[in-house]
């Protein structure tokens, strides 16, 4: 079997199978991933499948073989990368030979394709989106998901349809973020999945290739699949219950703020770059808003600002800087709403519509 590609062309499909696959496993076929070239519209397909998620790729080559065949992802990747021009790779004898002008190489490839691991089905269309939307929702809340596995299930996006609209939501349980957006097409029935944030950053990776207007989302027994014109992404939903994240946001304020944005965040990068090993901060709401806090170095890193609208009564709130400062980050409009209600509840943030976008930040001990 022979396959003929250009090396600039089989890279980026390279690079997402090389982001699936796990670093060390304890299965050596999954380091490998699945090729299954077509000769009748010379394609080549690849799938990576670490059986959390499963990535597929679909690039141009010529081939005069149907037949499929492991390749290791890591080796002939970052072979490839060093590669320029016309490439031949040829497959026989437990082997994979490439050639690429006057360079020539020879790849060991025991393992059987029968040995490889399927990937589960996902037989039921549930709706298509605009990938655009799709991953538009997913960058609003993604700064909120957990980093570490404690609870696996916070790892991943909340992602409700229902009627005509589509919702987003991340926690790590010191932050949360949700957004709304509307479906041109309402979904049938309402469907609600925990999806791993892993696999939205492979759609992302995917979507860069271009010529992915349009994501068909569907469904199988905890799992779900993704589909773009010149990809897929399958991944194992998180069967562990998310929590219940509309009841963690303040309904009533007591105390309502409105600050400019960037104004804002211009006072909180100084704060950072005066003491940057400080997380905890302190927000003095008065006639006017004081940032204050203190480091090693620095025994005074204090800002004023003017508000465009002061609070009824004065409060002051400890808070996580990091956690503060990518909540406002998050938000597009000039002016920026913060409810308060006590120094040691939740403050809601959000610049239009609270209803369909807004941020919730747990303040710290004073």
């Amino acid at each position: 079997m022979r396959i003929t590609y250009e090396a600039h062309t089989l890279q980026p499909a390279l690079n997402i199978a090389q982001s699936a696959v796990r670093g060390r496993n304890a299965l050596p076929i999954l380091s490998h991933a699945l090729a299954i070239p077509n000769s009748t519209d010379d394609t080549l397909t690849i799938t990576v499948n670490n059986l959390e998620q499963a990535v597929t790729t679909t690039v141009p080559v010529i081939t005069d073989s149907n037949q499929p065949f492991l390749i290791p992802v890591q080796p002939i990747a970052r072979l490839n990368s060093l590669l320029s021009g016309t490439v031949t790779m040829t497959i026989e004898n437990e082997r994979i030979h490439i050639r690429c002008g006057h360079a020539e190489y020879e790849i060991a490839n025991p393992l059987l394709v029968d040995e490889y691991p399927p990937t589960r089905e996902t037989p039921t269309l549930l709706t298509t989106v605009p990938t655009e939307l799709l991953l538009g929702l997913f960058s609003y809340v993604n700064y909120a998901v957990a980093k570490e596995n404690i609870r696996p299930a916070l790892t991943g996006v909340r992602v409700v349809l229902e009627d005509d609209m589509i919702a987003m939501a991340a926690t790590d349980t010191h932050r949360l973020v949700f957004k709304y957006d509307y479906l041109s097409t309402p979904v049938v029935e309402p469907h609600a999945m925990t999806v791993p944030a892993e696999a939205f950053a492979l759609l992302q990776r995917i979507c860069a290739l271009g010529g992915n207007d349009q994501c068909e989302i569907y469904i199988g027994d905890e799992c779900v699949a993704f589909q773009l014109q010149n990809g897929r992404v399958w991944t194992q939903l998180f069967s562990e219950q998310y929590p219940n994240w509309q009841r963690v946001i303040p309904e009533d304020a007591r105390l309502t703020v409105y600050v400019k944005r960037n104004m804002l965040l211009e006072r909180l990068r100084r704060i950072s770059v005066a003491a940057p090993e400080a997380q905890k901060i302190y927000l003095k709401f008065g006639d006017t808003l004081t940032i204050h806090t203190h480091s090693d170095q620095f025994t005074k890193a204090e800002e004023t600002m003017e508000l465009v609208s002061p609070p009824k009564e004065p409060v002051e709130i400890a808070i996580n800087i990091n956690y503060f400062t990518q909540a406002i980050k998050g938000f597009n409009g000039e002016e920026i709403a913060l409810d308060l209600t006590e120094p040691l509840r939740p403050i809601k943030i959000y610049d239009a519509d609270p209803s369909m976008h807004a941020a919730v930040v747990m303040p710290m001990m004073p």
